[in-house]
């Protein structure tokens, strides 16, 4: 009895199991009869006998591809079913599930806006020491043009200061601390320099200020009894004129020729000693103070030598500034008379 072939496919113990075996049969047949062949073109036999084989050869593929669509198709289906069932078990499932998983989803949002919050109250309380320590350090630079005074609060401030609060950052908060009290000590020193050199400034002014009240009110003094006897002079010399009778009229003898203008030095009268005699004034001051420019060899011609030099600048007593003026005021007046005479 001849067993038909056919091509099956099934599924036996839970495995499947696939037999073409009517293809492998026709296969083995056409490899016997196709396998190496070869044809001649060019005739019209050849070319007959080419196709006709090809057309074999592609009736049993077809052939193939259809009895592996019509085996698979109970599959497909059972595939479907097995698909269909376990979607609308796993919807059952998830009903179930999707609750307690929307619980632990929002716990565990819970717990990480939780460690979110301890991140970002542990960075500001980081912050706060941080800054705290920053502000420390930034009062040398607040500190720079104040006062010693207040440089000096400020350092008391600081040398008061708890740290205890600074928690792990104490230590560094500590050492910031040593370094600003040592430069705020070294703002202070300055401080102090610079303030003491003010007020030295502001008393030397002031000295210098009394000093020139007093030469002024001596100038305006001299120049009220220059101005006293001149006018004596001038009263004495009308009274003189009108007692002298008039000269006969003569020949008069030819004019001598003018002498050469003489600067009389004006020997220096002593001055007064002060309690603290003020500081030499410079040739340049002396001349601001009068108005118009002297030089240190006029000067010496009327009696008066610098005391001392300060690189180019020439000093000189300033309690000698009336006693300038006052040889001025004669030289002056010489100068008038031998131009009237």
């Amino acid at each position: 009895m001849t067993t038909e072939l056919i091509d099956t496919a099934e599924v036996r113990d839970g495995k499947a199991i696939v037999t073409y075996s009517r293809t492998e049969a026709a296969l083995a047949d056409l490899r016997d009869k196709y396998a190496g062949a070869t044809y001649d073109l060019t005739t019209t036999a050849g070319d007959k006998a080419a196709r006709a084989g090809r057309l074999e050869l592609k009736t049993l593929r077809t052939s193939l591809e259809d009895k592996r669509k019509e085996l698979k198709a109970p599959a497909l289906e059972f595939g479907k079913k097995i698909d269909s069932e376990a979607a609308r078990l796993t919807a059952e499932i998830m009903a179930l599930e999707q609750p307690i998983d929307n619980q632990i989803k929002a716990d565990e949002i819970r717990r990480e806006n939780e460690r979110r919050a301890k991140e970002e109250a542990e960075a500001a309380r980081r912050k706060v020491h941080t800054d705290a320590i920053a502000k420390i350090a930034g009062y040398v630079a607040l500190a720079t043009d104040l006062q010693a005074e207040r440089i000096a609060n400020g350092i008391g401030y600081l040398e008061g200061l708890d740290l205890a609060g600074f928690e792990e950052y104490q230590t560094e908060a500590t050492e910031a601390r040593a370094r600003t009290i040592e430069a705020l000590r070294a703002l202070h020193a300055k401080a102090v320099a610079r303030e003491d050199e003010a007020a030295r400034l502001e008393v030397e002014r002031a000295e210098q200020a009394r000093v020139a009240a007093e030469q002024a009110e001596t100038a305006r003094k001299l120049k009220a009894q220059q101005d006293d006897l001149d006018r004596q002079r001038a009263e004495l010399a009308a009274q003189q004129a009108a007692a002298t009778p008039a000269p006969v009229a003569a020949t008069p003898p030819p004019p001598a020729p003018a002498a050469a203008p003489v600067v009389v030095p004006m020997a220096r009268k002593p001055a007064a000693a002060p309690a603290a005699e003020a500081p030499p004034i410079r040739l340049g001051l002396i001349s601001e103070r009068l108005g118009f420019t002297v030089t240190a060899d006029f000067l010496h011609l009327l009696g008066f030598d610098p005391v001392a030099t300060e690189k180019a600048a020439k000093l000189y007593r300033a309690a000698d500034f009336p006693l300038i003026c006052a040889a001025l005021v004669d030289h002056i007046q010489q100068v008038q008379e031998r131009a009237a005479a």
